[in-house]
């Protein structure tokens, strides 16, 4: 996995983990344990997920070609068969959901 420093949209600042062959993009981070908060997982050329055999809930930032977001989803559960970003989405990152989110952004109180 090549690793690479980015500022997305929702989460920051972030050290992203590009999932680059098949099998990684298959896995994600199924049997993985939940990543440091700042890190994300990215799968690019991708439109849709899935959870299954998730241990722990995720934030998932689908993106569309020029870095913009599609579509935010927090508290993603463990088997879920089919997340859709949309038409537009054209990369997915993943967090664990207990990562904290820029104030404009934090979870309702």
């Amino acid at each position: 996995m090549r690793e690479e420093a980015l500022e997305l949209p929702v989460f920051g600042a972030v050290r992203c983990h590009w999932t680059e062959t098949p099998w990684e993009r298959a896995r994600g981070l199924i049997g993985r344990p939940p990543p440091e908060p700042g890190i994300v997982m990215g799968f690019r050329r991708c439109n849709a997920i899935h959870t299954c055999f998730m241990r722990y809930p995720i934030d998932v930032l689908f993106v569309d070609r020029d870095g913009r977001e599609v579509r935010f989803l927090r508290d993603v559960r463990p088997w879920r068969l089919f997340v859709w970003g949309g038409r537009r989405a054209h990369a997915v990152y993943e967090r664990a959901s207990s990562a904290p989110s820029p104030p404009d952004r934090a979870a309702p109180q």
